[in-house]
C-alpha cells in the first residue's frame, strides 16, 4: 500500500525552500487586469477602461505602485498612444479617443507598471482591439494548422491508461472545433477515431500505449493537414494521474505497470504541491501494487497549484497542474441584483452578499444582447486566478468562466494538463534573489535647483500644483538642488517657492530639470502579438456608427477658438436665453460673495420654508434653480460662499417656458491672489498623469440599426461603489433594446473579485 504523510524527514530541504521563499517575499508581484467597455470601435468612439491591480502575494489590491502605464501598439510594435494613469488602492480609470490616427484594422492594448519589469515571468495585460472603419473584407482562406499535445505527468507510461490533452489551432492561434481527428500507430492503424475539440481547440483522450510503438495525431481539412508524433513510451518510470471531480477531495494515482511497482518496491518518493510560497509535501513509499490516495481540498491553496513527483534524490520525475476549487473559498463573490424598468431606463440595485466584505468597486459594460463588439481575451477572474501561472496567460479559455461549473472546470483541467509546470516551475523555487533594476513608481520625480538660495537661512523649498492643490516641501541639498516625488497631472502647473527666514515664501531663481518620463515597455512584451482577424463579422464592410466621419484637426481647432473667446470675453452669449460668465481677479476684488454677485445679476435672495432661494427681479419674478458642479445646491450652501470659489457660471432665463436656472462651476483649486502668485515660479506639467474623463455617450446616428445592435454600446459605468449595508442604485438607458447584457467585474478591499455576465430581458419587464 502507498503511504503518505507530511514530510518532516527532509528538514534540510524544507528549510532551504522556506529560506528562499522568505528572500522572495520582499518582492512585490503585481497582476494587472483592464476591464474595457468593449473591444471593437469605430472612429469617433472612445476606449474606456477600469484597471485592477492585485498584489499577487497577498491576493489583495496593490497599495504600493501609483503609476499605471497603458499603451496602444500597432501590429508592427510601434506605439500609437501611451498614457500614465494614477492608481489608488489598486484601481485606475482611463480612456483613449479612437481618432483618425487609427488607420489599421487591429491594435494591441498593453498595461504594466515599471516595477513589474524586474520579473521576467510577470506578464503585462494584453487585449486586442479592432477598428471597424478599416475592415473591408473577411479573410476566409485556409490557414496552416498547428497541433500541440501533452501527456499527463509529462510522460507516456507503458501498460496503463494515460490521459493526453491536445489542441488544434491555426497559425493565428485561433482554436479549431472539429470531430474528425484520429489517433493512429506507426502502422497507420486507427487507435481512436473522431477525437473532438471544443471551441478553443482543446480535447482529451485516454488510451493504453505499448512500448516500442509510435503514435500519431492526424487531422486534415481541405488542403491543410496536421500530423504530430507523440513522445516515446517509457516502461521504467512512475507517473501521476489526478481525478479533480470530487467535492472535498482530490484523488491522486501513481501511474506505472505492475512490473515497475515491483522493481521500485520500498523506494521513497515525495509529492510536492505548491502555489507561490505555500508548499505541501507528502512522503510516499512504493509497494508492489498500484494505489490511489486522497488529498483534502481544504489543505491545499485555492486556485492553480502545481504537483511535482520527486524521487529519492529530489529530482522531478512527473508533474501536473490543477485547479483547487475549495467550496468554502470566497475568492470569487457574487452580487445581489434587483432591477425594474422605468420607461426607457433600467434601474438596477446592487449589493454585496454578506457583511464579510466592507466595500467593492465595480465596472459595468452594458451592451445589446448578441453584440459582436466585446471579445475579451480575459476577465478579472482569469487574469488573477489563472494568467499568472500559465505560460501563455489565459488565452483560449472562456473569459467569464464559472469556477464552480463542472463543464468549465473540466475544460480548465484540460488546459492545465497541457501546461506542464507552467510559469513558475519547480526550478523557480530555487531562484536566487533578484536584483531590482526598475523602481516602484509613486508619482513623478521632480528635480531642480535654487540658484540664488541663501543656505544659511533658506533651507527648504515649497511646491504646489495650481489645479489639484497637491502640496509638498523638501530640504535643499548643499549644492542647492532638491529632489522629491509628487502626483502631477498633465496640463496642470507646478508652482515652486523658496521658504525663507521665519517661514516667509519668496520667488527664487529656480531651474527645474525635465519631468521624468516613464520608460517604454520592452518589445518582448509584444512577442505573442499576432494579428487576429475576427471571422464572425456580420458584414464585409462596416460603416461608421456616426453620421459624419471625423476629419483631422477639426476638434482641436474648435477647442482653440473657444479658448480664445474665453480669454478675450468674460461674458459669452451661448443662446438668446443663456449666457456664460467667467469670474476673474477684478470681480473677486470688488465683489466679496456669491450672493452679492447674484444681486449684481438681478437675482435677489429670498427665504422660504427655512431655505434660501433666488428670484429674478423681472416680471413674472420667477424663482431660479441653482446647481453647483451639476448637482442641486443644498440649503445654505451659497450663503457664505466667497466668489473666489467660483470659476464660471451659466445663467438661463427662458420666460416663455418658465425655465430659469443658474449653474455654477467651482474653481478646481483654491484661489490665489495676484500678489501671492508672484511668490512662485511656475512650470507647465507635460509628462504627468493623464486626466480621466467622465464617460460620454458616443452619440450614435441610429440606435435601432443592425450596426448599433452589433457594435454599439448602451452605457459604461467605470466605478460603482457597492457595500453590504445598503443597495447602490444605477441607471442604464435601454435605447429600445429587447434584451441587454451586463459585463460586471470588480474588486473588493479584502481581495475578493467579481466576474459576472447578466442578461436582462427588457421585453419581459415591459409585459409585467
Amino acid at each position: 500500500m502507498t503511504k503518505f504523510s507530511l514530510l518532516f524527514s527532509f528538514l534540510a530541504f524544507f528549510n532551504l525552500i522556506i529560506c528562499q521563499s522568505e528572500n522572495r517575499r520582499v518582492e512585490l508581484l503585481e497582476n494587472i487586469h483592464l476591464h474595457l467597455n468593449k473591444t471593437t470601435f469605430s472612429q469617433g468612439e472612445s476606449l474606456w477602461f477600469t484597471a485592477y491591480v492585485q498584489d499577487h502575494k497577498i491576493k489583495a489590491p496593490s497599495n504600493f505602485t501609483t503609476n499605471l502605464n497603458v499603451a496602444i501598439y500597432g501590429t508592427d510594435g510601434t506605439v500609437l498612444k501611451k498614457k500614465t494613469f494614477y492608481m489608488e488602492n489598486g484601481i485606475a480609470l482611463g480612456d483613449f479617443e479612437i481618432d483618425t490616427s487609427f488607420v489599421d484594422t487591429h491594435y494591441k492594448v498593453l498595461a504594466w507598471t515599471n516595477h513589474m519589469r524586474n520579473f521576467e515571468k510577470l506578464k503585462p495585460f494584453r487585449q486586442t482591439i479592432r477598428i471597424l472603419d478599416n475592415i473591408k473584407m473577411i479573410l476566409n482562406s485556409e490557414r496552416p494548422l498547428s497541433l500541440e499535445f501533452w501527456p499527463e505527468g509529462g510522460k507516456l507510461i507503458e501498460g496503463v491508461y494515460n490521459q493526453v490533452a491536445f489542441r488544434l489551432s491555426d497559425d493565428l492561434g485561433r482554436g479549431i472545433s472539429q470531430d474528425s481527428m484520429i489517433l493512429v500507430n506507426e502502422k497507420d492503424e486507427i487507435i481512436h477515431s473522431r477525437l473532438t475539440t471544443n471551441e478553443f481547440g482543446y480535447g482529451r483522450i485516454s488510451f493504453m500505449p505499448k512500448d516500442e510503438v509510435g503514435y500519431f495525431f492526424k487531422y486534415s481539412a481541405g488542403a491543410s493537414e496536421a500530423v504530430v508524433k507523440l513522445p516515446h513510451v517509457t516502461s521504467s518510470e512512475i507517473g501521476i494521474q489526478f481525478d479533480n471531480n470530487l467535492q472535498d477531495e482530490i484523488l491522486v494515482r501513481l501511474l506505472a505497470s505492475n512490473e515497475v511497482f515491483k522493481v521500485k518496491k520500498d523506494k521513497r518518493y515525495t509529492l510536492a504541491i505548491f502555489q507561490d510560497d505555500k508548499i505541501l509535501l507528502e512522503d510516499i513509499t512504493i509497494e508492489d501494487e498500484q494505489e490511489i490516495f486522497a488529498l483534502k481540498r481544504n489543505a491545499i491553496s485555492y486556485g492553480v497549484n502545481t504537483a511535482v513527483l520527486l524521487n529519492a534524490n529530489l529530482v522531478p520525475v512527473a508533474h501536473r497542474m490543477f485547479f483547487n476549487y475549495c467550496q468554502d473559498s470566497n475568492r470569487i463573490s457574487s452580487l445581489k441584483m434587483e432591477h425594474t424598468l422605468n420607461r426607457d431606463t433600467l434601474l438596477i440595485n446592487l449589493a454585496l452578499p454578506n457583511n464579510l466584505i466592507k466595500e467593492a468597486s465595480l465596472s459595468i459594460s452594458a451592451l445589446p444582447s448578441g453584440s459582436s463588439s466585446y471579445n475579451p481575451e480575459s476577465s478579472i477572474g482569469t487574469s488573477f486566478l489563472l494568467s499568472p501561472y500559465l505560460k501563455k496567460g489565459s488565452i483560449a479559455l472562456k473569459p467569464y468562466m464559472k469556477f464552480q461549473d463542472r463543464k468549465s472546470l473540466y475544460e480548465l483541467d484540460t488546459r492545465l494538463l497541457m501546461e506542464g509546470m507552467g510559469t513558475y516551475g519547480w526550478e523557480s523555487r530555487t531562484m536566487k534573489e533578484i536584483q531590482l533594476k526598475y523602481i516602484m513608481e509613486n508619482g513623478f520625480l521632480v528635480k531642480g535647483k535654487i540658484e540664488d538660495a541663501d543656505l544659511t537661512k533658506e533651507k527648504q523649498v515649497y511646491l504646489t500644483t495650481d489645479e489639484t492643490r497637491a502640496i509638498r516641501y523638501t530640504d535643499i541639498n548643499k549644492d542647492k538642488t532638491f529632489e522629491l516625488n509628487m502626483n502631477l497631472y498633465q496640463g496642470d502647473s507646478l508652482a515652486i517657492s523658496l521658504i525663507g527666514d521665519k517661514g516667509k515664501l519668496r520667488r527664487a531663481k529656480t531651474y527645474l530639470y525635465p519631468f521624468s518620463v516613464p520608460k517604454q515597455v520592452p518589445l518582448n512584451y509584444l512577442e505573442s502579438f499576432k494579428e487576429s482577424i475576427d471571422v464572425n463579422l456580420k458584414n464585409t464592410f462596416i460603416p461608421n456608427l456616426f453620421k459624419d466621419s471625423l476629419e483631422d484637426g477639426t476638434i482641436v481647432l474648435d477647442e482653440v477658438v473657444v479658448m480664445e473667446k474665453i480669454t478675450k470675453n468674460k461674458k459669452i452669449l451661448l443662446s438668446t436665453i443663456t449666457e456664460a460668465r467667467f469670474i476673474d481677479d477684478e470681480d473677486i476684488k470688488t465683489i466679496p460673495s456669491v450672493v452679492a454677485y447674484f444681486r449684481k445679476l438681478g437675482l435677489r435672495p429670498i427665504y422660504k420654508n427655512g431655505e434660501m432661494k433666488f428670484q429674478f427681479n423681472k416680471f413674472p419674478y420667477p424663482i431660479s434653480m441653482i446647481f453647483i458642479n451639476g448637482m442641486a445646491a443644498s440649503p445654505g450652501e451659497l450663503d457664505a460662499m466667497p466668489l473666489s470659489r467660483v470659476e464660471s457660471l451659466v445663467v438661463t432665463d427662458d420666460r416663455t417656458h418658465q425655465s430659469h436656472m443658474v449653474s455654477i462651476q467651482l474653481r478646481p483649486g483654491f484661489y490665489v491672489s495676484p500678489e501671492k502668485r508672484n511668490q512662485y515660479v511656475r512650470f507647465l506639467i507635460t509628462n504627468g498623469y493623464a486626466r480621466s474623463r467622465a464617460y460620454e455617450n458616443p452619440g450614435y446616428n441610429d440606435y435601432r440599426s443592425e450596426v448599433f445592435d452589433a457594435y454599439g454600446i448602451l452605457d459604461w459605468k467605470p466605478s460603482v461603489k457597492v457595500s453590504s449595508k445598503e443597495p447602490t442604485s444605477i441607471k442604464i438607458p435601454t435605447y429600445g433594446q429587447e434584451s441587454i447584457q451586463l459585463y460586471i467585474e470588480g474588486m473588493a478591499t479584502d481581495g475578493s473579485i467579481f466576474n459576472e455576465v447578466q442578461e436582462i430581458n427588457i421585453r419581459t419587464l415591459l409585459e409585467k
